[in-house]
């Protein structure tokens, strides 16, 4: 065989064998602070970096200990999904915090590459979950918030492709320290009359 026809098929070999390595989307939590009191409300933003891929439809699904956290609403108004197949709603959160899972899945028609493609506009956001830590809880702690693989974003690419997607999780500290602060705060208010009688019951239980 002559060598530079040889040299050929090599390279049309390792072209087909080979795979191309692609970027992987990356679907994270955010969430304006790491640490929360008990009954503290908190919104946590799921979002997406499709790192340069060009993607139509996200399913997310999510995991979190419902013996320490509870639902108390959504808020989809920025999210970039606009065509929804799944979507909670206030009618789910009793189940929900009975099964610490949420879904959600929706699509974008006309595809988004970090931008909406045609336009100049950036957004990342898929929704927001509110959170309050339940008030049950005595002592406070580290919570974990999870992505789980059955979470899925479709290529936009004609023939709905899955990307390649890593998933990551977010912990969070629940303190009991505010419920602290607020009783003493209330203490340091009563007048001696009140805080005799305070004492009283204390001193009886």
């Amino acid at each position: 065989m002559n060598f530079g026809n040889f040299s050929k098929v090599v390279f049309v070999l390792l072209v087909v064998l080979v795979p191309i390595r692609t970027k992987a989307a990356v679907l994270y939590l955010e969430s304006p602070e790491t640490q929360y009191s008990l009954e503290e409300t908190f919104a946590l933003e799921v979002k997406i970096n499709p790192e340069e891929e060009s993607i139509n439809a996200i399913r997310v699904a999510l995991k979190f200990d419902s013996d320490i956290l509870e639902v108390v609403g959504f808020d989809f108004e920025s999210s970039i999904l606009s065509f929804w197949i799944e979507q909670p709603t206030l009618a789910d959160i009793e189940e929900i915090n009975s099964t610490g899972l949420i879904s959600f899945t929706g699509g974008i028609p006309n595809g988004y590459k970090g931008k909406f493609i045609g336009t100049l506009l950036e957004a990342n956001s898929l929704g927001k979950i509110i959170f309050k830590p339940k008030s049950s809880i005595l002592d406070g702690g580290q919570t974990i918030i999870k992505l789980l693989d059955s979470s899925l974003v479709l290529l936009n690419n004609g023939r709905g492709g899955v990307a390649d997607l890593t998933v990551e999780t977010l912990a969070l500290n629940i303190s009991n320290t505010g419920v602290a602060i607020d009783l003493n705060e209330k203490i340091a208010m009563m007048s001696l009359p009140t805080f005799s009688r305070y004492l009283f019951l204390l001193e009886n239980l």
